[in-house]
């Protein structure tokens, strides 16, 4: 049966998407705009995933985004913050591997695939296994902890109207309705597309040398 509904009218009805990437936030970005949310990106002057910017502070955010507009989603793996964050509903993705956080981003990086709402989307071309230089996974992982560091700081020193957590390897397993019922929100089942947003790929298949960069990083990091 088909259901059409509209989001409760709330003025301060705002959401704000932290993420360490890796980490599932596109799952709550795509249930959050099917529950009839206008969805935006926080970019970086760069393009969000080139040149290191994922860890830059100066951002930018899209100028059709009015600071007193309600009804809006912010998908964000930046550290910018809204001036009134007490009037902002807080969902903050983090994951508990952060060894196996960090290979899927540096692997994201280098297929060029990731899931933002049609940019960059997983798809089905071929791609070839490749090692991945020690030196390089290594300097990539304390960067990401330095940068999920600085993120987690942001959401504890800050108030927020509302804060809810979620870690991928939980998130995964969850449904659209069971978060849906977390998160207190009704959606469109016809524009959630929840199974769409996971990777399709099993990306211990395209390392060729998995095995040992991820007992490096566990032996280096714990």
């Amino acid at each position: 049966m088909y259901v059409s509904f509209v989001v409760k009218e709330n003025i301060m009805n705002r959401w704000l998407i932290k993420s360490t990437t890796r980490s599932g936030s596109h799952l709550i970005y795509n249930l959050l705009v099917s529950s009839g949310l206008k969805g935006y990106h926080v970019t970086s002057n760069d393009n969000l995933f080139d040149k290191n910017s994922l860890w830059l502070d100066q951002i930018i955010i899209d100028e059709k985004i009015i600071p007193t507009q309600s009804n809006i989603v912010l998908h964000d793996h930046t550290s910018w913050l809204p001036e009134d964050t007490k009037k902002w509903n807080l969902v903050y993705t983090k994951r508990k591997d952060q060894i196996a956080q960090t290979i899927s981003s540096y692997f994201a990086g280098a297929v060029n695939e990731y899931v933002l709402e049609g940019n960059r989307k997983y798809t089905n071309k071929k791609i070839e296994p490749f090692s991945i230089s020690p030196g390089k996974i290594l300097s990539h992982h304390k960067k990401r902890l330095a940068y999920e560091n600085k993120l987690n700081s942001l959401v504890v020193n800050n108030k927020w109207k509302t804060n809810t957590t979620y870690y991928y390897e939980d998130l995964v397993k969850l449904s659209p309705d069971k978060v849906a019922s977390s998160l207190n929100i009704t959606y469109d089942k016809h524009i959630c597309n929840w199974a769409e947003q996971k990777n399709p790929r099993v990306i211990k298949d395209y390392i060729k040398n998995y095995d040992k960069i991820n007992m490096l990083l566990r032996q280096s990091f714990g």
